[in-house]
């Protein structure tokens, strides 16, 4: 395991020897952040740099043409990567935070939310579909993200909830949960 610090986070990285299918070497990283704000810009840059990688877009294509969804339908494309997600990866608690790359996930089948938000995201915005990454929690904690598809209707942006974690539709609003929990302290930020 190899230490490092990038700017106020310390990064613990781990390689494993398992390839991607470019043949790059997979990793996954024990990252320490100091603040959440700090932690979602992390994972937004995991996003940014896998929704360019060409097995993402080639995952991506195949989930929503086997999903049948017509090309440029893109809220049904968001709607089928989301409804994949909940099909195929399986959400499990970690023991000390790890985030794994998009690919990992895809390859291993599982991960927790900031796996399944970098994983979904990179599918969307591979495919066009710009995303938001939505952290909720009691404030000031936020203990939790999700993504959040936006799609261009007409003159506005719908914004869909995508949490492949909850065993509710793609589309379900995370935050009701959040306030029946914290009805006084609920809150969000996007990234």
């Amino acid at each position: 395991m190899e230490a490092r610090s990038r700017g106020a986070a310390v990064i613990l990285q781990q390689t494993f020897r398992d390839l991607d299918q470019g043949g790059r070497v997979s990793t996954m990283r024990l990252v320490d952040f100091p603040t959440q704000g700090a932690q979602a810009q992390y994972l937004r840059a995991v996003v940014n740099t896998y929704r360019n990688r060409l097995p993402i877009r080639e995952k991506a294509v195949a989930i929503v043409r086997g999903a049948g969804v017509p090309p440029k339908a893109k809220l049904a494309q968001a709607v089928a990567i989301g409804r994949w997600a909940q099909q195929n990866l399986y959400y499990v608690n970690e023991p000390e935070e790890t985030f794994q790359t998009p690919l990992r996930t895809i390859r291993s089948g599982f991960g927790d939310c900031d796996d399944f938000t970098t994983t979904i995201a990179s599918l969307c915005e591979a495919i066009g579909i710009p995303t938001e990454l939505v952290c909720v929690g009691p404030w000031p904690a936020l203990t939790h993200i999700f993504p959040r598809a936006c799609i261009v209707a007409g003159s506005r942006i719908v914004r869909v909830p995508m949490d492949a974690t909850l065993p509710m539709p793609i589309g379900f609003d995370p935050m009701v949960i959040a306030r029946r929990r914290w009805p006084v302290r609920a809150h969000a930020r996007v990234y």
